[in-house]
């Protein structure tokens, strides 16, 4: 969900923690877990806010589409 909602910052953690600037694969997982300890009370509550919705009621179409 994290992944989801804050997509850029975990994109460029990626990218941080890859060689040469490029996004390795291999990264994702560190990217994720990082970006997730630094968010914030409201950003957490954002995600859990997220995932109940999406739980509930059919996934939006753009995510459908990924």
């Amino acid at each position: 969900m994290c992944g989801q909602v804050f997509t850029d910052r975990v994109s460029e953690e990626q990218k941080r923690l890859s060689d040469a600037g490029k996004k390795d694969i291999g990264k994702y997982c560190a990217a994720l877990s990082n970006i997730f300890k630094q968010l914030s009370e409201a950003e957490l509550k954002q995600c859990e806010d997220t995932a109940v919705e999406w739980n509930t009621r059919a996934l939006p179409d753009e995510l459908q589409r990924k």
